[in-house]
């Protein structure tokens, strides 16, 4: 009986250290899941801070994209309002030019007919001292 009771003790403590083992191996198996669930909730954490960023990120990026596509129209029009100043410039010196020129024609007229004027005065002129010569001759002639 005695014998039987040391079996049955020694029976009880591989079964207890058996138990014990398998309780520390559990033990172990828990904390290392316990671990990789609080890795796994970093890592979740990292990928929603990533999420966020990402999405402010492409917000900004929505935002940029709008402001370069507003810009580039503006830089559109202002180019087109460059262009089209650019056109009337070309136009006005063309019409200056063509005034010069006629302004340069009109001179030479209003020059050659001053002279024509002038020259006509002067025959005239001419014209009325002989005319007045030949009176106060005539006059001395038959008084």
């Amino acid at each position: 009986v005695e014998e039987e009771r040391r079996k049955a003790a020694s029976a009880v403590a591989a079964v207890e250290q058996e138990f014990q083992q398998e309780a520390a191996r559990a033990e172990a198996r828990a904390k290392a899941a316990e671990e990789r669930a609080a890795a796994a909730e970093r890592k979740l954490a990292e990928v929603q801070d990533l999420q966020s960023e990402a999405s402010t990120r492409c917000s900004d990026s929505s935002d940029k994209d709008d402001e370069i596509a507003r810009l580039t129209r503006k830089l559109a029009v202002m180019t087109e309002s460059v262009f089209a100043r650019e056109s009337r410039i070309r136009n006005l010196e063309e019409e200056t030019t063509e005034l010069q020129k006629k302004l340069k024609e009109a001179t030479e007229v209003a020059q050659q007919q001053g002279d024509d004027i002038y020259q006509k005065l002067e025959t005239l002129e001419q014209s009325l001292i002989l005319s007045m010569e030949q009176d106060e001759i005539s006059m001395e002639i038959h008084p």
